[in-house]
Protein backbone atom coordinates (compact mmCIF):
# COMPACT_ATOMS: atom_id res chain seq x y z
CA UNK A 1 0.00 0.00 0.00
CA UNK A 2 1.35 3.43 -0.93
CA UNK A 3 0.35 6.64 0.84
CA UNK A 4 1.77 10.15 0.32
CA UNK A 5 5.08 8.89 -1.09
CA UNK A 6 5.43 6.08 1.47
CA UNK A 7 5.16 2.34 0.89
CA UNK A 8 3.84 0.06 3.62
CA UNK A 9 6.19 -2.79 4.54
CA UNK A 10 5.92 -5.48 7.18
CA UNK A 11 8.82 -6.10 9.53
CA UNK A 12 9.34 -7.57 12.99
CA UNK A 13 8.79 -4.19 14.66
CA UNK A 14 5.29 -3.98 13.17
CA UNK A 15 3.71 -2.08 10.35
CA UNK A 16 6.13 0.41 8.82
CA UNK A 17 5.80 3.00 6.06
CA UNK A 18 9.05 3.56 4.14
CA UNK A 19 9.56 6.81 2.23
CA UNK A 20 9.90 6.23 -1.50
CA UNK A 21 12.68 8.80 -1.96
CA UNK A 22 14.55 9.34 1.33
CA UNK A 23 15.87 7.17 4.20
CA UNK A 24 12.95 7.99 6.51
CA UNK A 25 10.15 5.77 7.79
CA UNK A 26 7.18 5.70 10.14
CA UNK A 27 6.38 2.90 12.61
CA UNK A 28 2.97 2.18 14.13
CA UNK A 29 2.98 1.36 17.85
CA UNK A 30 -0.35 -0.14 19.00
CA UNK A 31 -2.08 0.58 22.29
CA UNK A 32 -0.63 -1.23 25.30
CA UNK A 33 -1.58 -1.08 28.99
CA UNK A 34 1.17 1.53 29.46
CA UNK A 35 0.45 3.84 26.50
CA UNK A 36 -2.00 4.81 23.78
CA UNK A 37 -1.47 4.01 20.12
CA UNK A 38 0.94 6.33 18.29
CA UNK A 39 3.10 6.67 15.17
CA UNK A 40 6.80 7.48 15.29
CA UNK A 41 8.91 8.86 12.45
CA UNK A 42 12.63 8.06 12.09
CA UNK A 43 15.49 9.03 9.79
CA UNK A 44 18.82 7.37 9.00
CA UNK A 45 21.76 9.57 10.03
CA UNK A 46 24.41 7.76 8.02
CA UNK A 47 24.42 6.54 4.42
CA UNK A 48 22.39 3.40 3.82
CA UNK A 49 24.39 0.75 1.95
CA UNK A 50 22.82 -0.56 -1.24
CA UNK A 51 20.45 -3.43 -0.53
CA UNK A 52 19.86 -2.55 3.14
CA UNK A 53 16.91 -0.93 4.83
CA UNK A 54 17.41 2.45 6.56
CA UNK A 55 16.54 1.11 10.03
CA UNK A 56 19.63 -1.15 9.86
CA UNK A 57 21.98 1.83 10.19
CA UNK A 58 22.32 4.52 12.87
CA UNK A 59 19.05 6.44 13.02
CA UNK A 60 17.23 9.07 15.03
CA UNK A 61 13.65 9.69 16.06
CA UNK A 62 11.89 12.66 14.47
CA UNK A 63 9.88 14.58 17.05
CA UNK A 64 9.38 13.58 20.67
CA UNK A 65 9.28 10.19 22.35
CA UNK A 66 5.49 10.65 22.50
CA UNK A 67 5.31 10.26 18.71
CA UNK A 68 2.39 11.47 16.61
CA UNK A 69 -1.32 10.74 17.06
CA UNK A 70 -1.94 10.06 13.37
CA UNK A 71 -0.11 8.44 10.51
CA UNK A 72 -0.55 11.61 8.44
CA UNK A 73 1.08 13.76 11.15
CA UNK A 74 4.07 11.41 11.36
CA UNK A 75 4.45 11.33 7.58
CA UNK A 76 4.25 15.12 7.46
CA UNK A 77 7.05 15.42 10.02
CA UNK A 78 9.18 12.92 8.10
CA UNK A 79 8.71 14.67 4.76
Amino acid sequence: MTQQGFTQVDRNAGTTWLCDTRPVWVVHYPTTPARNEFYQAYKAVQPVPRGRMPWTVDNRRIGTDQGFRTLQDAMGAAA
